[in-house]
């Protein structure tokens, strides 16, 4: 939907990175400001990304180089060069930030971004200086140039996703996911993760174990809740007092 320019999705992700940035100022440790130095090197990376494909795509128009792979290296450089020439903490200027927003705007690209949203319409003032803005456009040119190659896809910060939850066993085991969104398929993307184990730990007393979680009310009615299962726990109890 970002992708697309989906108004409501690309004014959600707007909202969204104004929160996260906002917070950044607020996370201190020790004399370091790690928020604000995440925030610079999510922008550096955002800020590279850009420059390359701007200047790949000059490359392109003058018809400087021909070879493919040699445009882009070069494209890389140029942008490289760019970003030593910020000071040794590598924090981009914001003049260079809305230098950088001005040049994308122009491009054909940016011809699917609901730019109104951003003029003072829908209840928006202008935040066309606004560096949750300037980041948005960033994601939306970098996504949009290189998208079958997923390479502007990683500019989006990893989202937790907690899905809603109707029924109570899922409530009891809700948990969180990272959420990460790509185009570019690769054969090792689709295989399992592998997990190395330090320890691994058998056990052998399972009915033991599970008698014990039983006595503090932990069994398969309380943890899943559905009928189903309350009905399997009610019959194992029967089957155990039958047993005894």
């Amino acid at each position: 939907s970002f992708y697309l320019g989906n108004k409501t999705t690309i004014k959600k992700m707007y909202d969204l990175i104004t929160e996260f940035l906002f917070k950044q100022y607020s996370i201190i440790s020790g004399d370091e400001r790690i928020g604000i130095k995440r925030k610079e090197e999510m922008f550096l990376k955002a800020y590279y990304l850009s420059k390359t494909f701007l200047e790949n795509s000059k490359l392109t128009e003058e018809n400087e180089i021909k070879d493919g792979i040699l445009k882009e290296q070069e494209a890389f450089k140029r942008a490289r060069d760019t970003i030593e020439a910020f000071d040794e903490n590598e924090i981009i200027p914001y003049d260079e930030l809305k230098k950088i927003r001005d040049e994308i705007l122009r491009g054909p690209i940016m011809r699917r971004f609901p730019l109104e949203l951003f003029d003072g319409s829908d209840g928006y003032n202008s935040f066309l200086d606004n560096e949750s803005f300037i980041y948005i456009i960033m994601m939306f040119y970098c996504c949009n140039h290189d998208v079958i190659s997923g390479r502007g896809l990683y500019l989006f910060p990893n989202m937790i996703l907690r899905p809603k939850i109707t029924f109570d066993r899922a409530r009891h085991q809700q948990g969180f996911f990272i959420y990460q969104s790509y185009f570019a398929i690769e054969e090792s993307i689709l295989g399992f993760q592998e997990i190395p184990q330090n320890h691994i730990i058998e056990i052998k007393n399972t009915q033991e174990i599970l008698a014990q979680l039983d006595a503090i009310g932990i069994n398969y009615g309380t943890v899943y809740g559905d009928f189903d299962s309350i009905a399997l726990n009610l019959k194992d109890k029967q089957r155990e007092a039958c047993c005894t």
